[in-house]
């Protein structure tokens, strides 16, 4: 038998999947003469082992829990194919998303606002602009004390 016929039958015969005995003993002949094919195997009986061993231990977890990893898996993938610049927007919306991304976020507006308010009125100024600072104030309280709805 050839390396070429006997590298397209490896990983059956890995697997323990070949079951005629001619070629069983064609192929363990050529193993025995052939480095290539014997190196070839090792791999091949080393990726087997692993699959079998992956396949017991996912069939100690859930179906949930693999349905997870599966998308997050993709999502991170998916991510990593975006150029940089676009995986910074969406590090950016992940945080300001998270609750304390917008708390953050809410009470650095409010400080602003406050320090804005202080100069305002040490300049001396109309009504006009304390009510609308006034109405910015109580947005900003609002957003900071409202809850996020699901």
């Amino acid at each position: 038998m050839e390396c070429r016929e006997v590298r397209k039958k490896l990983k059956e015969y890995a697997a323990g999947e070949i079951y005629n005995e001619e070629t069983l003993r064609e192929m363990e002949l050529h193993i025995e003469t052939c480095e290539i094919c014997k190196r070839e195997l090792l791999l091949w009986q080393d990726v087997v082992a692993k699959q079998r061993e992956t396949h017991r231990l996912a069939s100690y977890l859930d179906g949930d829990f693999r349905t997870r990893v599966k998308y997050r898996m993709a999502k991170i993938n998916s991510d990593m194919s975006l150029p940089p610049a676009a995986r910074r927007i969406l590090a950016i919306r992940k945080a300001f998303s998270s609750v304390t991304g917008r708390l953050v976020f809410q009470l650095t507006l409010l400080l602003l606002g406050v320090l804005y308010f202080v100069l305002v009125l040490k300049k001396g100024a109309n009504l006009f602009s304390v009510f609308f600072i006034v109405l910015g104030f109580g947005t900003l309280f609002f957003l900071v004390l409202k809850k996020k709805k699901k």
